[in-house]
């Protein structure tokens, strides 16, 4: 029974089998439960069932617990000490030992010193305190029949103590025996194998001179001043093999009695470094799972505050003209802007494990401008040849620009006084008979060279440059070209290094070519088009609303703006009425606290099976970015965007075309 204001309870226990000494039969143990609390008595019942022991029954006094164990003979009788009636479960512990010695544990919610001492008395296998732990309770049944079958060994032949002893030796954990002082009177052969000392060795040693490392204390006072309390005491620690290597372990410390003295203890020992490390990457894994949470709800605001930069920056220029210089300081900040926006895909992509998807790709302007930024305010100059047919490449531009730009950007950290950093892009078909030493396919490459004139490396630098968090520089943290490596190999391309002291480094890539499908103009090269019509703009974004309709102004369409998936559904149906149809919408795929775009389409198609939507986010990675299509958009465009790019959108989706912004 359960003290006052105390919840009593028990978790799940782990199969339990006990083999006969021959190793020809396994009996399982059949446990007589004394437990007047039909919750608790149900519990230990479905769990201990459920794990291979059999319940022989459950009694609620104690004379109902005489009686039944006297009928029954159980091999182990777990009795609660407070229960029913006039006679309580010390009194029937008392009465079994003697009568029957059947092993008895003791069940309560707490124990005082008087409680303990009667406890002593009756010849108890073992005390666990409510709530009942998983590991304690089966390791006090498991330890409690042992003991009771080597009391039997002890008392009837000697046949018997060596079936315990080849028990004791083949145990998979590591056991010893230890005297009051920490003295080691007896190891198995799972010690040996688990701390690399032989049972010569230790034999007669104190146990902490062995296995505890430096700067860690002893727990040995602690564990046997625990055990005068205690049937069991149990944590988790590191501990140090012979060779010095540390292992975690997790330790079990059970005391041997007599007449009520402890006089020695078993201290068993199991590697849990497996166990451990599993721990640490779920917990790693739960913390990436957190990064990419916040990387979303980052990305959302970040990205709408780009597209209102951006969306700017692009109106600026449409109106600077006269002003040479403030245009190209404009187109500056814009290529900036846009670099900022694919940061921000990336950092998704990666927090999530994602791929960013692939598209064809010109590098011919992906490294002139990582040539203008990376380069900037430095004393480095820089050179590119790129070759005027140069074939497009398969990826993401936005992971292709950070590729080059980390390479750059090593590059001038390695000549602080100044050089030069030379890009040389041409197209390369690799051959059959090249593709076994090049670890290439065969097929159409893009060769990327990237160049310095700085001081080099020596052959064991060059070997280390692509692992994680090796860098030579003091402000260094060692992932840019460890990055590099990645987005090379992810994209099934090559890159090899060539370097000597003195005589600068020179980077080579492999990129598999890619070709613009037959007939699709390559829409980076297009002007801006203007267009016709009324456009129904939704975003939650104020800033982003004025924006837009500007912007929309100024390619020649009217707009009227709307702050949820609701109102846009609600002002495109009023419309609709009045016969003033919206000739496109544009609805933003996430809303805060509102329905966002993916639910407002659907309800659009049902009120208007031709309705022109464009879908607007910067999850990139979501369902209705990647497949637009499938959700009834016509077309998609990513936050942060530039004016020509929303205006080819527009004219795409309008026409009946569908299409894609980047």
């Amino acid at each position: 029974m359960a003290g006052p204001g105390v919840r009593a309870g028990v978790s799940t226990l782990s199969v339990r089998k006990f083999e006969t000494h021959q190793g020809l039969e396994t009996a399982f143990a059949r446990i007589l439960i004394v437990e007047d609390e039909r919750l608790i008595a149900r519990d230990l019942t479905r769990l201990l069932e459920k794990n291979g022991y059999q319940i022989a029954a459950v009694a609620g006094s104690g004379k109902e617990a005489l009686k039944l164990a006297g009928n029954l003979e159980p091999d182990l009788v777990l009795m609660d000490i407070v229960l029913e009636g006039d006679m309580d479960g010390i009194t029937a512990a008392s009465v079994i030992r003697q009568e029957q010695d059947v092993p008895v544990i003791f069940l309560s919610a707490h124990f005082d010193q008087e409680t303990l001492e009667r406890a002593k008395a009756a010849g108890s296998f073992g005390y666990i305190l409510k709530p009942i732990r998983e590991r304690e309770l089966y390791i006090s049944i498991e330890m409690a029949l042992y003991k009771h079958s080597m009391e039997h060994t002890l008392r009837e032949s000697r046949q018997r103590q060596e079936a315990l002893d080849q028990l004791f030796e083949n145990f998979n954990e590591g056991i010893l025996i230890l005297d009051g002082d920490g003295t080691i009177q007896r190891a198995n052969v799972g010690f040996e194998k688990l701390f690399q000392y032989s049972r010569e060795e230790v034999q007669g040693k104190v146990i902490d001179d062995l296995i505890i490392p430096d700067g860690h204390s002893s727990r040995f006072g602690q564990i046997i001043r625990a055990l005068s309390e205690k049937s069991l005491v149990s944590f988790e620690t590191t501990r140090k093999r012979k060779n010095g290597e540390l292992v975690e372990v997790s330790v079990l410390a059970l005391p041997i009695r007599r007449e009520g003295r402890i006089v020695s203890l078993y201290a068993i020992y199991r590697d849990i470094s497996e166990q451990a490390r599993l721990q640490r990457a779920m917990l790693r894994t739960q913390r990436l799972d957190s990064i990419g949470l916040l990387a979303g709800g980052l990305a959302h605001d970040f990205n709408n505050i780009l597209a209102a930069v951006q969306g700017n920056i692009s109106l600026a220029k449409e109106r600077c003209a006269e002003n040479e210089a403030a245009c190209r300081l404009l187109v500056r900040a814009e290529q900036a802007a846009v670099r900022a926006g694919d940061l921000t895909g990336q950092l998704l992509s990666f927090s999530k494990g994602e791929d960013p998807g692939k598209r064809p790709v010109q590098l011919g302007s992906v490294l002139n401008e990582t040539l203008q930024l990376a380069l900037s305010g430095s004393e480095v100059t820089g050179r590119l040849e790129v070759a005027p047919d140069l074939w497009p490449v398969s990826g993401d531009e936005g992971q292709f620009s950070q590729l080059f730009n980390n390479l750059v950007i090593n590059a001038r950290q390695a000549m602080p006084r100044g050089g030069v950093v030379t890009i040389t892009a041409r197209n390369r078909a690799v051959m059959d008979e090249q593709a076994s030493i090049s670890e290439l396919k065969a097929g159409q490459y893009v060769q990327v060279l990237v160049c310095d004139n700085g001081p080099g490396m020596d052959e064991e630098t060059m070997g280390r440059i692509f692992d994680p968090y090796f860098t030579t520089k003091s402000q260094g943290s060692g992932l840019g070209l460890a990055s590099v490596h990645f987005i090379v190999r992810r994209y099934h391309g090559t890159i090899t290094v060539d370097s000597r002291p003195g005589n600068g480094t020179c980077f080579t890539l492999y990129l598999p070519a890619s070709r613009l499908p037959e007939g699709q103009p390559d829409m980076a090269d297009m002007d801006i088009l203007p267009g016709v019509g009324r456009i129904l703009v939704m975003d939650d974004e104020q800033a982003l609303q004025e924006l837009l309709s500007e912007v929309l102004e100024t390619l020649g369409y009217r707009a009227e703006c709307v702050g949820t998936g609701d109102e846009a559904v609600s002002r495109y149906r009023e419309a609709m009425e009045q016969g003033n149809r919206f000739d496109g919408v544009i609805l933003d795929l996430t809303v805060l606290g509102g329905t966002g775009g993916r639910e407002a389409v659907a309800e659009l198609l049902r009120i208007d099976p031709d309705v022109r939507a464009i879908v607007s986010s910067g999850y990139l990675q979501d369902p209705a970015m990647k497949d637009y299509a499938a959700y009834g958009f016509s077309g998609r465009i990513a936050k942060p965007y530039r004016i020509d790019e929303l205006s080819r959108v527009l004219a795409g989706s309008l026409s009946g075309i569908p299409r894609e912004g980047p």
